[in-house]
């Protein structure tokens, strides 16, 4: 069984489980979370389901796009002219611009890093099935993941924690938006220079960061630590479960 198989299999077994691990019914479970709102939960399951664990068709543009970003900012020689371009409009962020550079760099390769559950549950699950043509139902997944390591698991949760650590900057944040969308109409008035798919991808990711940024900016400060507190124990729980089924083989 090749990854081309299994691939869209595992996404859909992904986003499937955060949908679920993220509803209010299973955040409850934690006294620790009770001081979370509802209302916030709900609009950031929806912003991992749309942005981290999309649709299995809009998975491959998202990683396309923050690849592209990240190879544009960290490229000298295709992102000078365009600061060179910009210089005018960019006078605003002085001394920030680096930093705002730098946090760009930081979400698209945060982006690009939530991929690697899904790669090492391909990887799995392809070892597990062998060249045989068996179902990839639940409970093949659940087997897989009960199978990773502690170590892998708290990789996994620390991409996760690091990419909404990330967006929390809203500040950063702010100035990388307007790098990013100041780079975009540069390059849309230099579409000889930059290809369709490059500019597809960062017009991409400026959607993705601008929504992030609507987003985080209604999070107040002292609020984010008990959201990352969270992400933590649901993420742990959430093998936990997995090891039990796997035993019980209750998938």
């Amino acid at each position: 069984m090749n990854n081309d198989d299994i691939t869209p299999a595992a996404q859909t077994f992904l986003r499937e489980e955060l949908r679920r691990r993220y509803e209010i019914e299973n955040i409850r479970r934690f006294r620790e979370l009770d001081a979370l709102d509802s209302a916030r939960v709900n609009t950031l399951r929806e912003f991992l389901l749309a942005n981290v664990y999309p649709p299995t068709e809009r998975r491959a543009q998202i990683e396309a796009a923050f690849e592209h970003l990240s190879v544009l900012l960290r490229s000298p020689g295709r992102l000078r002219p365009l600061l060179r371009a910009l210089a005018g409009s960019l006078w605003r962020l002085g001394r920030k611009l680096p930093a705002a550079l730098a946090a760009g760099r930081g979400v698209a390769d945060a982006f690009v890093r939530m991929r690697d559950m899904e790669k090492r549950l391909v990887t799995v699950v392809r070892d597990m099935q062998g060249d045989r043509t068996a179902t990839l139902d639940r409970a093949a997944m659940v087997r897989a993941v009960a199978s990773f390591s502690k170590t892998e698991i708290e990789s996994f949760i620390r991409d996760l924690t690091r990419l909404l650590e990330q967006l929390s900057h809203t500040d950063m944040l702010s100035g990388m938006v307007n790098v990013i969308r100041r780079c975009k109409d540069a390059m849309d008035a230099h579409a000889q220079t930059y290809p369709e798919a490059e500019r597809a991808g960062v017009a991409l990711a400026l959607e993705i960061v601008s929504g992030a940024l609507e987003l985080f900016r209604t999070i107040p400060s002292s609020e984010f630590a008990l959201i990352t507190q969270g992400v933590m124990l649901i993420e742990q729980d959430w093998h936990d479960r997995m090891c039990r089924e796997a035993d019980d083989g209750t998938s």
